[in-house]
């Protein structure tokens, strides 16, 4: 529904989603979003995968966002001036973190090079830098081996670089599944610390991450007992809920309290 709204706002914008559960497919569907499925994890390999297949379209920039991130119109009054500069990296300070049960916020501003190199949510990367990640192919590992500066188990999917699956391959070592080029943007076992894991690859590629500076907050990080990292009540400063909920359409906010509504009722019977 947001991305609905944000592609209304920007012609041209289009939404590309890597999904987990048939239950999302029908959603994808009613708002027009392109999809691929993968199982959710490791979700080093979900994101890796679903960046191969979003660089097959034509597009200059990726802008990542997750199931539970909200953006606001306005982003783009502030991401613009970098997009037409050719800028390659590049992220807001400015984050709201939301829980969903109370309808509590706290607002929090990075600051001096804080919260690691940055955050996931509205990371904006362009296709150059993004390109400097191809090289990997898909292989079956026939025992268990060290390669590419990782620990792949006997009978385990994994991304190497292609003269490293060739030369494997050839001792007997891994079996390649698909020798297409994919993208390894991160760990391919990760399931947590992605947003660092994949920043400190791309720092070491050369990339330097420049802050998006704004004066309101338009990025929400929804919170509820699913996500891997909690709410935290103590970070940053209280922040103003009303007014950034006010940013998003009528639909959206009947949705956003809908999503409160069954997730305290979830909540309650977990606790029964």
């Amino acid at each position: 529904m947001s991305l609905q709204r944000l592609m209304k706002h920007r012609p041209g914008t289009e939404a590309f989603a890597v999904i987990s559960e048939d239950s999302m497919i029908p959603i994808c569907k009613k708002y027009g979003i392109e999809f691929v499925m993968h199982e959710n994890e490791p979700v080093g390999r979900k994101k890796n995968f679903g960046l191969t297949h979003a660089m097959k379209k034509d597009f200059d920039y990726l802008i990542e966002l997750g199931s539970d991130d909200i953006i606001l119109n306005s982003f783009f009054d502030y991401y613009d001036p970098f997009l037409k500069a050719g800028d390659d990296y590049f992220v807001s300070n400015k984050l709201i973190f939301v829980d969903i049960y109370m309808a509590d916020c706290r607002e929090y501003e990075a600051l001096n090079g804080e919260y690691g190199r940055g955050w996931g949510l509205g990371r904006c990367m362009s296709r150059r830098l993004l390109e400097s990640f191809r090289g990997k192919v898909k292989v079956k590992a026939l025992t268990g081996l060290f390669a590419d500066g990782e620990v792949v188990g006997e009978g385990s999917i994994s991304y190497l670089s292609s003269p490293v699956a060739q030369s494997l391959k050839a001792q007997g070592f891994v079996e390649v599944l698909d020798d297409t080029t994919s993208y390894y943007l991160w760990t391919d076992t990760a399931n947590r610390m992605l947003d660092n894991d994949s920043s400190y690859r791309i720092d070491s590629k050369g990339f330097k991450l420049k802050i998006v500076e704004s004066e309101e907050f338009f990025m929400a990080d929804l919170k509820s007992d699913e996500n891997i990292w909690a709410y935290n009540h103590e970070i940053g400063k209280k922040g103003d809920l009303e007014k950034f909920l006010k940013g998003l359409t009528q639909a959206e906010r009947s949705a956003f309290f809908a999503t409160q509504k069954k997730l305290k009722a979830r909540r309650i019977e977990k606790a029964a």
